[in-house]
């Protein structure tokens, strides 16, 4: 795993867009050109971010088909479109712990050693849903923050 820090800054060369303005090339309404908002708005941010050599995940299910689902997904995170979290390698494995290791996370039915709450389980998942989370994880987070 990496960490790193990275800075973005952007400063809108308002001379060559009044030139651009000028030739007829770019339409502009209105006489002032805002580098406060909107798309020539100029920034200056620090971003984080972090790389990891390898995520692990078990599913249930036919290996083949979840390969081809899998083939499909090219990058994962934030701010792919700048080339971020790219994937270089998928393998699909099979691994009898899969059982076991699937029901570590939220599910969309009620089970049996799990607590009923509220999460996103689905898209959008800002929008709350009812969904239950493992006991065992609730628990220990519970004694974790406990002072």
């Amino acid at each position: 795993m990496f960490r790193e820090q990275r800075y973005l800054s952007r400063k809108t060369d308002v001379a060559k867009i009044a030139e651009h303005r000028r030739n007829g090339y770019l339409p502009i309404q209105g006489d002032k050109l805002d580098t406060a908002s909107g798309p020539w708005k100029g920034y200056s941010l620090f971003e984080s971010l972090v790389g990891v050599n390898q995520i692990r995940a078990w599913c249930i299910g036919d290996k083949f088909r979840v390969e081809t689902l899998l083939s499909r997904i090219t990058h994962i995170g934030k701010r792919r479109c700048r080339g971020y979290g790219e994937i270089e390698h998928i393998e699909v494995t099979p691994d009898p712990a899969a059982q076991d290791m699937v029901f570590w996370r939220v599910l969309g039915w009620p089970r049996d050693g799990y607590a009923k709450t509220q999460c996103g389980i689905r898209p959008p998942y800002w929008k709350p849903a009812i969904g239950y989370y493992p006991k065992r994880i609730v628990l220990d987070t519970i004694a974790d923050c406990r002072y």
